[in-house]
């Protein structure tokens, strides 16, 4: 058995809002400021880019970028895991999904904030959850007793 330590990054706020445009309103997301847009580093689910508000693909991979900022590839010492454009870590792979459900599904369509602290918040939970099952230790706030079976 040896110790996996996640090793993460603070996310940082996040502001979901529609922009006006000659189709509709387009989803905007962007960082810190409402200037800064997210890239969309890694794609896995929607090529189209980000959503909220509801549970499908949109989310997921604004669910998956938000996770990938704070937990790049090779945070959690594990080969990274390749996805329809890009890669990103394990972790931040594993825990995508719940974010989504929890973090991004139910914001408000028309815009919201997300602030990092509730992120960072998260983060933390979850990998509590996942040194539990004995996953993953973090490295950044509490260090969680983890051990994973290595080959």
């Amino acid at each position: 058995m040896v110790r996996k330590t996640v090793h993460r990054r603070h996310a940082p706020n996040i502001y979901l809002r529609r922009i006006k445009t000659t189709w509709g309103a387009a989803p905007h997301v962007t960082i810190n400021t409402l200037r800064c847009r997210m890239p969309q580093y890694v794609v896995q689910h929607s090529p189209d880019g980000y959503e909220w508000g509801y549970g499908g693909s949109g989310p997921a991979d604004l669910a998956l970028n938000v996770l990938h900022r704070c937990l790049p590839p090779w945070c959690d010492g594990c080969e990274p895991v390749d996805l329809f454009r890009g890669n990103c870590s394990e972790v931040a792979f594993q825990l995508h999904q719940a974010f989504k459900r929890e973090m991004i599904a139910g914001r408000d369509p028309a815009g919201d904030d997300l602030l990092g602290s509730d992120v960072d918040q998260w983060i933390d939970d979850a990998l509590g959850e996942l040194s539990a099952e004995g996953y993953f230790a973090a490295d950044d706030g509490p260090i969680y007793p983890c051990y994973a079976e290595t080959d």
